[in-house]
């Protein structure tokens, strides 16, 4: 099984593209959860990457410092960077997003929540530019 659900505020904004050939909206952004290791606090970054409509709803609604939860699946892809050496990446490909609400620098109690959901599509139909 391979499924993962994390907490975690977005440390940039959402970037939003559309794959060439297919017009599919892909999002990408990245975001810190916080744990605890022997009483220590430790920060974990991860990238995530939205697709279709929610791409498009994490792009208009979140932002740089949105307290969000992800569902989805770790992938692992490779690819060749400019110096030409090869680059594994894990990220998440979410299936789920949900805007917790609220921000760091605006912690209001009145909380939304609202879930930004779709099924996603096998990368392998995918024809993505990077």
């Amino acid at each position: 099984m391979n499924s993962i659900n994390i907490i975690g505020r977005m440390t940039k904004d959402p970037e939003l593209n559309y794959i060439p050939n297919s017009g599919t909206a892909v999002a990408s952004f990245d975001i810190a959860v916080n744990d605890y290791v022997n009483k220590q606090k430790v920060t974990y970054f991860f990238s995530i990457k939205a697709w279709g409509k929610v791409a498009e709803n994490v792009t208009n609604y979140c932002k740089k410092g949105s307290e969000v939860g992800i569902t989805g699946k770790l992938i692992q892809r490779s690819y060749t960077n400019k110096t030409g050496n090869k680059v594994n990446v894990i990220e998440i490909n979410a299936s789920d997003v949900k805007f917790i609400g609220g921000n760091q620098n605006n912690n209001s109690s009145n909380k939304n929540e609202n879930s930004f959901q779709e099924e996603i599509e096998p990368l392998d139909n995918v024809d993505a530019p990077w």
